[in-house]
Formats: C-alpha cells, sequence, structure tokens
C-alpha cells in the first residue's frame, strides 16, 4: 500500500469508535415556534408549547367520545 492509503486508514481507525454525529439539516413543525431556530430557543428556555384541546375543540375534528375516553388518548399536542 502507499504511504497515502496507510495515512488516511490509520486515520479513518482513530474514529471508528466515535458516537459523534452531524446534524446536516433540519425542518419541521413545532408549536410555538416559526422555525427550527425558535424551537431551539424555545427548548434552551424552557417554554412549554403543549397545547390541551378542549372537548368542543376534539368533536370538532371528529374524535369521538369513545376515543377521548380510552386512558391511552392524550388530548395534547
Amino acid at each position: 500500500m502507499t504511504e497515502a492509503i496507510l495515512g488516511a486508514r490509520q486515520e479513518a481507525d482513530e474514529f471508528d469508535d466515535s458516537m459523534d454525529i452531524a446534524v446536516i439539516g433540519m425542518a419541521g413543525r413545532f408549536p410555538g415556534a416559526d422555525s427550527v431556530e425558535q424551537f431551539w430557543a424555545n427548548l434552551k428556555a424552557g417554554v412549554c408549547s403543549l397545547t390541551r384541546f378542549s372537548d368542543e375543540e376534539l368533536d370538532a375534528r371528529g374524535v369521538d367520545a369513545g376515543t377521548r375516553r380510552d386512558p391511552a388518548f392524550v388530548a395534547a399536542g
């Protein structure tokens, strides 16, 4: 092997057990934030963006009473 290939292989071996990751890009829709940057700022500031829905709001969206009574159902978003 050439010296350059050996050097590259040794360098790669140094990082084989690394747990580092890189976030290349991110997009999404988040309650209380118009952008990803605002979402992260809200998280860092401890802003609660949770919305709880009333029975009337859930009715208007077609969520039936049986679903709302299910203990696993969460009327929030």
